[in-house]
């Protein structure tokens, strides 16, 4: 075999080398499967871009494209069954057995979450209105709709990580928060000098007992900074341990101010930019109720994949790429709750490149609901970043981890009240992270201001989780000391 080799020449041994890796790579190819998923919304029969779509026993997932359409490898030792689950915002959830050596296509209708009301219920003049009409209506009305006066809000933040869907890590806190006006022209933020100013966290950090970091700097994934007059000042704060099962230490940057971001409403961004519109393609869903409110569903999407997305520190994101649903009233034309998504992509790549610190997330959901107290103003915005466990080559995790961020609001036309003595100022700078802010856990300030605001409660499932070893009062009063 050895004087066969050497008698080749170079040209042959190049030619043998090829054609066992070819031969190598179509018994691989055979060896594995693919499972083509089309997801569609149930009434409309249109495709749902950037919807979910995981195997549950082989714990892999992709996105789908603008069409609906995803496809799925099934390796060699895939099981005889599994769970395809699918899931997008707005949507019911839902989950699909299937065969993975058997079933090659799978066709997933998702219906919405809502219930959908007679167009009789509508005004006349908004049903001759298309889905983009409906968009540039309901931004043509921001200044009567929305407070053109800044405005005091009480609210409670809340910080939850789920690791495979359980929780592991809270972080709550009690504020207080002046908030800017309607509209904002764009995203600003303070000077480069100010925004590296490492004195005011820096004395915090003897607290931190750093492990192997998980640092998630920006809530929606992009660089997104709300208005110099936006304010926030934490009364209390309290703090669960931490029971994430390997050596990690989440730090999660930018706190409220990256929930506050989140109001496209207020600075016309993504898909509300009206330099976006058309990039955006806008279609007319049907009429729900939401937050007492008859509206009109909007559903957005790309019309194309963005190329190399960028942005400078201060500019919104000129690109279409988030998909969602806007909800605009029929009487008002206020946009009162909107949900959106975006899917992190090769395309996405070059923006990471200019943070390689910290980590980026899968993908990304936002949600915000507006209430309407004299002017509608935000209730409620959640944030929640999956990053999945085998899927980073740079950061290396054992589990798939969830990090949900949400904040309840309450408006409030004085301070009056609120205990604001001793708040401490939350800047949106270097290293802000809730978790390090020593603001006292004040238990009885806690109970009275639960109860006269009426914030919704931990889930029964979440509280379980957490105290599975220590109830929540004693873990609160353990770090306490510790910070």
């Amino acid at each position: 075999m050895k004087s066969a080799l050497k008698s080749l020449s170079f040209s042959d041994l190049r030619h043998f080398a090829i054609t066992v890796w070819m031969f190598l790579s179509v018994i691989h190819v055979e060896a594995q499967s693919e499972l083509n998923v089309w997801v569609q919304d149930a009434d409309t029969k249109q495709g749902v871009a950037f919807a979910n779509v995981f195997l549950k026993n082989l714990n892999t997932g992709v996105a789908t494209d603008l069409q609906g359409k995803a496809t799925l490898i099934i390796p060699p030792n895939a099981g005889e069954t599994d769970t395809l689950m699918v899931s997008f915002i707005g949507y019911i959830p839902q989950k699909v057995p299937f065969q993975p050596r058997k079933d090659l296509e799978l066709q997933v209708l998702l219906e919405s979450n809502l219930m959908p009301l007679p167009e009789i219920e509508v005004r006349a003049e908004v049903k001759q209105l298309n889905g983009l009409e409906l968009v540039k209506e309901a931004l043509s009305k921001i200044g009567e709709n929305y407070p053109d006066q800044p405005t005091g809000m009480e609210g409670l933040y809340r910080e939850i990580l789920m690791e495979n869907d359980q929780a592991v890590w809270l972080n709550e806190a009690l504020v207080w928060i002046d908030y800017a006006t309607y509209p904002q022209k764009s995203y600003s933020r303070k000077s480069w000098k100010s925004y590296w100013n490492e004195q005011f966290y820096d004395t915090w950090l003897p607290f931190r007992q750093y492990r192997k970091s998980l640092l998630v700097g920006h809530p929606q994934f992009f660089k997104y900074y709300a208005a110099p007059e936006d304010q926030v000042f934490v009364l209390s704060s309290r703090k669960s341990l931490n029971l994430i099962s390997e050596e990690l230490e989440p730090e999660l940057w930018s706190g409220p101010f990256g929930l506050l971001a989140a109001d496209k409403v207020k600075y016309g961004a993504d898909f509300l930019d009206t330099k976006l519109l058309e990039d955006y393609h806008y279609q007319r869903g049907a009429a729900v109720i939401v937050n007492d409110r008859v509206c009109i569903a909007v559903h957005f999407k790309p019309k194309a994949v963005a190329k190399k997305v960028h942005q400078m520190w201060q500019d919104k994101i000129g690109f279409p790429l988030f998909s969602g649903t806007l909800y605009i009233s029929a009487d008002e034309m206020a946009i009162i709750k909107l949900e959106c998504q975006f899917v992190s992509s090769n395309e996405t790549k070059i923006y990471q490149v200019s943070d390689p610190w910290q980590i980026y997330p899968e993908r990304v959901k936002v949600e915000v609901d507006y209430f309407k107290g004299g002017k509608w103003l935000p209730g409620k915005i959640s944030i929640e970043q999956y990053i999945s466990g085998n899927s980073s080559d740079k950061w290396q995790f054992e589990h798939n981890y969830l990090i949900k961020r949400e904040i309840f609001l309450r408006h409030q036309p004085s301070k009056t009240g609120t205990f604001l003595k001793d708040a401490i100022p939350f800047k949106d700078i270097h290293r802000a992270n809730m978790r390090d802010l020593p603001a006292p856990y004040l238990k009885d300030f806690w109970k009275d201001f639960l109860q006269r605001n009426n914030y919704p409660d931990l889930s029964l499932e979440v509280r379980e989780a957490l105290e599975k070893n220590t109830p929540l009062e004693e873990q609160f009063s353990l770090m306490e000391k510790r910070y």
